[in-house]
């Protein structure tokens, strides 16, 4: 018999509060998957599943948790037109 863990498994996922390299992971992946226009709605389209198996350390209700946090202080730094962040791995070109 072979048991197959998955990413955010309950043998594999981590308990307690995110820590900032996670809440850094988190926030690139939902700026990815939403874009430079995050809106109220856009949080229903997530890709909770595919953003918990890259995070590899948390299930989907905690990336879901976590996430809708992250989520409305990008909306709403849209709203006040500050810049939304933008991942670390790509270069902003004017």
């Amino acid at each position: 018999m072979t048991l197959l863990l998955t990413c955010g498994s309950r043998f594999t996922r981590k308990t307690g509060r995110t820590s900032s390299e996670e809440h850094e992971k988190l926030t690139e992946l939902i700026v990815k998957a939403v874009g430079d226009h995050p809106t109220t709605s856009s949080i229903e389209n997530m890709p909770w599943t595919a953003i918990s198996r890259e995070m590899g350390t948390r299930s989907y209700s905690q990336c879901l948790n976590a996430g809708r946090a992250i989520f409305k202080s990008l909306v709403r730094r849209q709203d006040t037109n500050d810049p939304v962040p933008v991942p670390s791995n790509e270069q902003v070109v004017d």
